[in-house]
């Protein structure tokens, strides 16, 4: 018990994520709402109580308590822990619980054992969210020897970070010694950069593992909400993914809200966080913040391949370590920031004493100074701008880029009015990446106003390639998450565009240097003063506070001259007046007697509040604070104090009143449903369209009463749908039977719109029900007949595929006749024929053959017709490159360029077809030309095969995709016209769209168009 007092009060620091410094005035990225977990997905490696603080007894109990203690959990429901806890640590808990030990601070735990059963226990006690939650952690193999061996080897760890001098040389002593405490088969340290993008910093792993270390993994991998969550101090520990989550018994007792597990230890693991780890073969990880500079720096990151047990003590051991190293590079990190402000500071006392020496003149001072204030904030050029001209030092961009910048400068609303700082102006700046290379980076401070003159400072483009744990670009949804598909792939990037960042202590120097406008206008400056000075008298002079004071009879000796003029007062007129007395002061005798009888007993008072009448008729309020005063001998004299003038609030609150009136009753004559929630999804007001549906009185209906009325098959639905949308609050559209006043249900849809207040904080919802029962059964009816449609459609399909094949085999035979006899016919008397004769033979059986030609052309458009579409997601780039291969001679491949082609949603084996039409198409139309070329790729919004072919007149593009039309004689070009209008037909049964561009002589473009692949947003 001594050694883990050494650990109980362990602590972390409760600083939150603080917005990357970026002068350029962006918004911080926001943090949406941390979710409310799920009770009923408990890790079953310890029990979980919540207890009902009075008398600490069980409310809820996780159903692994059975297997655990030995106990049915109905057994220890309502029953104090004192029944069977030993009575110390009953009253360790409770004074721990007398402290309200913040969770995110670190949990109060303890060893001990329970009455019941022989083995000894972690007791982890926390208070969130108004409720009281102890876990139980068996000790298993964790003996108190042992754990004072881990305390020692921690010691010890904790000494040898302190000798390394920069953070990666800590954070690796730190992986190796928890690497070798726990038994991780891989160990990291994340550290995050400016983007919340995470690098792989330190690793520490097993011989068989490959290493990881400087890989970097997007920003997206973890969510703004998990990083708020690691940035309060929180650690998380799954002990086995595999594990069968237990659940809380039982699931929702009468009075209590639903359970917030969030600083639970015991909480289970999400959808997300169990793919994203099948996918990388773990069974057990451990996550442990590093907090440094009041930010969340980076993580500890223990991953194994088996299920790990881990003791708590330990765990906390492995936090406490984390917590060293975080103040460990808190001080190296501002150590260095320390160095370089003393270093930039000089630079700039240079600059501004050799500005001094010419009478604040910057541009007299120039060839003096230039690489002074290169030096002062570490700039590789600095440009000077004024009336008399500019000034340039080291590397800038050419006399037009200036131009440009100052122009922007002075015209784009995104720059304040002193202060200007970005590490990409590209992204700000249209059309400015040609210059990047000399300024990516920039800070601006103005000399005059409006920029009209000013300095800044340049930093070239800082052009380096990122090793990515998988392609950042890559949309990671909510399918590939189910499958386990999480990408991992390896992918190199060249980051362009982008300066090295500007440090905090080189945004101070820029501040500080802003004090150059002084120097530059003088008299500006003065001019400004006097502005200023004569600014703060007039609005002084109109301020709504006001300083007062009265006797030891309550009446005034002094006040504002000014607060009584704008009230319509002489000031003369009121001194020596108890302020009740005071014409048009709204006297209400059960306000102001008790405010009377505070001023009769000398106490002080605050925020009294009073009405007054104006001598103009309108109504004023007052709120005033006093003091009571008190001479050397301890005589009250009276009172001293100030007042304020809350007329505005005030209207603003019968404002909100009336609007308040004005919606209930606009609400309550509406024609449809209205229902107001809080935060929590509980009701807190519901109109009398409402009441009258359901005939009940409101009363019983409010919070999730309301919920009674919902039919049974529906309830467990709507309350899961609702408790989502409170953890993410977001609009959400739901339909579900209500119980009408006659008793029967009805179908009815609700829509639900998430309230903000101006903090955007989320204050719960408000929503709309319609009854559409009648619409339901329209529905239910239009299907069955939409059903029956689609049987008689397929039951025509199949005449029509017998019709086609009868039609082709009954015109082919005697086809085949014609051919056959024409061809006798000439064999037998070809020594008798004259030419003419054989010509009229030689057109019979190209006739024929012709016909069945286009015959196998008709039925190959029949089927493309009426084929089932069956779709799936291939990749379009393989496809078109298998059938470039198939078709295009091998003495013509050069001839083709493929560019890069979009994955595509459709059937796979129709869409071939159109490529082998298309693809055949240009081919043949490009043969008669000298250098033939056929490009195929995609312009961002269609597929397209373009060649430099025979092309054609642009009027007859209406008939290019009819069955059988040709817009190029037989005899140039061979084919039955049919191709197009396959391809066409391929393409509206996909609900596609396609065209062609062409020019005679010049070439032909054939654009087609297919929907593109479902995303699913990831959850």
């Amino acid at each position: 018990m001594e050694l883990m007092s050494m650990l109980k009060r362990t602590s972390f620091p409760a600083g939150r994520l603080s917005a990357a410094m970026d002068a350029t005035a962006a918004a911080a990225e926001p943090v949406t709402a941390l979710p409310r977990y799920d009770a009923n997905n408990v890790q079953p490696f310890g029990v979980l109580l919540l207890l009902q603080e009075a008398d600490l007894s069980v409310a809820q109990i996780s159903l692994s308590c059975e297997q655990i203690l030995s106990v049915p959990p109905a057994q220890l429901l309502g029953k104090p822990i004192a029944d069977w806890l030993p009575e110390r640590t009953v009253a360790l808990l409770r004074t721990a619980l007398k402290e309200a030990h913040d969770p995110a601070c670190g949990a109060f735990y303890l060893r001990t054992s329970i009455r019941f059963n022989d083995r000894m226990f972690y007791a982890v006690l926390h208070r969130h969210a108004g409720q009281v939650v102890l876990e139980l952690e068996p000790c298993l193999m964790a003996t108190p020897e042992l754990e004072l061996e881990w305390l020692r080897r921690i010691e010890r760890a904790q000494g040898m970070m302190r000798q390394s001098t920069e953070p990666q040389g800590l954070c690796q002593q730190m992986v190796q010694e928890i690497h070798a405490l726990t038994g991780f088969s891989r160990v990291m340290v994340y550290r995050f950069d400016s983007e919340w993008n995470s690098v792989v910093f330190a690793e520490q792993k097993s011989e068989a593992l490959e290493s990881v270390r400087n890989l970097v993994f997007p920003a997206a991998d973890i969510s703004p909400a998990v990083r708020e969550q690691y940035a309060a101090g929180q650690m998380r520990y799954i002990q086995d993914i595999e594990y069968q989550p237990t659940t809380l018994f039982p699931t929702r007792p009468p009075g209590m809200p639903p359970p917030d597990l969030l600083y639970a230890t015991l909480r289970g693991a999400t959808k997300r966080n169990m793919s994203y780890l099948h996918r990388l073969g773990v069974r057990s990880v451990l996550v442990v913040p590093v907090i440094a500079c009041h930010r969340l720096w980076g993580l500890v990151v223990c991953m194994s391949m088996e299920p790990m047990h881990i003791p708590y003590a330990l765990r906390r051991l492995c936090a406490m370590l984390a917590h060293t190293a975080g103040y460990l590079i808190t001080d190296q990190l501002r150590a260095h920031e320390d160095a370089e402000r003393q270093r930039l500071t000089q630079a700039a006392r240079a600059v501004f004493n050799t500005v001094s020496e010419h009478k604040g003149h910057l541009e007299h001072a120039w060839p003096e100074c230039g690489a002074s204030l290169l030096g002062s904030l570490n700039a590789a050029g600095v440009l000077c701008w004024s009336a008399a001209g500019k000034y340039t030092h080291g590397i800038v961009p050419d006399g037009s880029a200036q131009d440009r910048l100052i122009d922007w400068l002075q015209q784009t609303e995104l720059v304040a009015e002193h202060f200007f700082a970005t590490d990409q102006l590209s992204a700000l700046l249209p059309d400015w990446d040609a210059q990047a290379a000399q300024a990516s980076g920039m800070i601006a401070i103005p000399l005059a106003a409006r920029w009209q003159s000013g300095i800044a400072w340049l930093r070239p483009e800082h052009r380096h390639h990122v090793v990515w744990g998988h392609d950042p670009k890559r949309q990671i949804n909510a399918v590939d998450m189910g499958r386990g598909e999480y990408p991992l792939s390896l992918s190199v990037e060249e980051m362009r565009g982008k300066a090295q960042p500007w440090s905090v202590p080189e945004l101070e120097s820029a501040e500080l240097m802003a004090g150059l406008r002084a120097h530059a206008s003088l008299k500006a400056s003065e001019e400004a003063l006097r502005y200023s000075e004569d600014r703060h008298r007039r609005l002084s002079a109109q301020t709504s506070d006001w300083y007062w004071e009265q006797d030891e009879e309550h009446r005034l000796v002094h006040s504002s001259n000014e607060v009584w003029a704008g009230f319509g007062f002489n000031q003369r007129a009121v001194i020596g007046l108890r302020r009740w007395e005071i014409g048009g002061v709204q006297y209400d005798p059960a306000v102001w007697n008790e405010h009377i009888d505070r001023l009769n007993r000398h106490v002080p008072f605050r925020d009294f509040e009073y009405a007054m009448r104006l001598p103009d008729g309108e109504l004023h309020w007052a709120s005033i604070t006093g003091e009571p005063v008190f001479d050397k001998q301890g005589k009250f004299t009276g009172y001293l104090g100030t007042g304020t003038d809350i007329t505005a609030r005030k209207k603003a609150e019968l404002a909100v009143a009336e609007s308040e009136a004005r919606f209930r009753l606009l609400a309550d004559n509406a024609p449809v449903m209205i229902w107001l929630a809080d935060e929590e999804g509980a009701r807190t007001y519901l109109n009398q369209t409402w009441l009258n549906f359901t005939g009940l009185p409101l009363e019983p209906q409010v919070g999730y009463g309301w919920l009674q009325s919902v039919h049974p098959e529906d309830a467990v639905r709507i309350e899961r749908t609702i408790q989502n949308a409170v953890h993410e609050p977001d609009l959400v559209q739901m339909e579900y039977r209500l119980r009408y006043h006659d008793g029967s249900y009805r179908w009815v849809e609700s829509t639900a719109v998430p309230r903000f207040a101006r903090d955007r904080s989320f204050l719960g919802f408000i929503g709309s029900v319609t009854d559409i029962h009648e619409r339901k059964r329209l529905a239910l009816e239009l299907t069955a007949l939409n059903q029956t449609l689609e049987e008689r459609v397929q039951e025509r399909t199949r005449e029509l595929e017998s019709f086609a094949y009868t039609i082709s085999h009954d015109l082919r035979a005697p086809l085949r006749s014609i051919d056959g006899y024409a061809a006798l016919l000439f064999q037998e008397n070809q020594t008798t024929l004259n030419d003419q004769g054989q010509y009229y033979i030689e057109r019979v059986r190209s006739g024929a053959q012709q016909m069945g030609t286009l015959i196998d052309a008709l039925l190959r458009f029949s089927r493309y017709s009426l084929r089932p579409v069956e779709r799936s997601l291939f990749e379009m780039e393989r496809q078109v490159r298998e059938v470039v291969a198939e078709i295009v001679p091998a003495d013509r491949l050069d001839e083709v360029m493929i560019k890069s082609l979009p994955a595509c949603n459709a059937d796979e084996s129709l869409i071939r077809q159109v490529w082998v039409n298309l693809i055949s198409n240009a081919l043949k139309f490009t043969r008669r030309v000298e250098y033939p070329r056929i490009e195929i790729g995609h312009n961002g919004e269609a597929y397209y095969v373009a060649d430099n072919g025979a092309g054609f007149d642009m009027q007859y593009a209406d008939k290019l995709f009819g069955v059988f039309n040709r817009l190029h004689s037989e005899e140039e070009y061979e084919g039955t016209g049919a191709g197009l209008a396959i391809v066409r037909r391929i393409v509206q049964r996909h609900e596609g769209q396609i065209w062609a561009q062409a020019q005679v002589g010049v070439g032909a473009t054939f654009f087609f168009t297919l929907p593109a692949p479902v995303q699913t947003e990831l959850l």
